[in-house]
């Protein structure tokens, strides 16, 4: 006898996140986008935005504690400047769907350092 699995116990055919990390990242884009707007609130580069914007004022806007805001950014340069971790996830996203230049991805064809004679 033979039993289907439902639907809802398949495997995800894409790499589409699950709704944890969707919420995940989207606390994360929450938080970049208010360390951003207060930067700019208080002066940005030429006023130093930087030394202005604290921690606390970050979490404050974004309706987080403090504790939290540091399980997603290791310091206050890093919500303000980059965020590197959803940089390098698009990158690897644009890698894996539509390869570099148009052309597929392949990881076989790619060569660490250079064989010797």
């Amino acid at each position: 006898m033979s039993e289907t699995i439902p639907d809802t116990a398949q495997p995800r055919a894409t790499d589409e996140p699950g709704p944890a990390k969707r919420r995940r990242n989207a606390q994360r884009r929450r938080i970049f986008a208010a360390a951003v707007q207060l930067y700019e609130e208080n002066g940005g580069e030429a006023g130093g935005g930087l030394d202005k914007t604290t921690v606390e004022a970050i979490a404050e806007r974004s309706d987080i504690s403090v504790r939290t805001f540091f399980r997603y950014f290791q310091s206050k340069s890093d919500a303000i400047y980059v965020d590197l971790p959803a940089a390098m996830e698009d990158h690897r996203h644009l890698i894996n769907e539509d390869g570099v230049f148009g052309v597929p991805f392949d990881p076989t064809a790619c060569r660490v350092g250079r064989e010797r004679d």
